[in-house]
C-alpha cells in the first residue's frame, strides 16, 4: 500500500431499536437445549466498530458514521472530505 493512509468511510443507517440488546438478557440456563458453545450476541454497532477496528488494524484511516435516513448528512460527508472508499453497509 501506497505510504499514506487510504480513507474508509463506512456506512451503516441504524435506525430502529437494538433488538441484540434484548437477546443478551436471555440467560443460557433457561434455554430448554444446552448451547454447544458459548452464546455471544453481537449488537450492530458492535459489528460496525468491529470493521472500522479491523480496517485500521491493517492501516487505513477508516471512520464509520450512522446515516439515519439524513442523505445529505451523506453528501455533506463526501463533499467535505471525500474518502477513497466507502464501504456501503445500508
Amino acid at each position: 500500500m501506497d505510504l499514506e493512509k487510504r480513507s474508509v468511510l463506512v456506512l451503516f443507517n441504524q435506525q430502529e431499536e437494538n433488538e441484540y440488546a434484548e437477546l443478551r438478557a436471555i440467560d443460557p440456563a433457561t434455554l430448554d437445549f444446552i448451547p454447544s458453545y458459548p452464546i455471544h450476541v453481537a449488537t450492530p454497532q458492535e459489528e460496525y466498530d468491529a470493521i472500522v477496528d479491523a480496517l485500521r488494524a491493517e492501516g487505513f484511516d477508516a471512520c464509520g458514521i450512522n446515516l439515519r435516513d439524513d442523505f445529505q448528512r451523506l453528501q455533506d460527508l463526501i463533499a467535505d472530505d471525500p474518502p477513497d472508499v466507502v464501504f456501503n453497509l445500508v
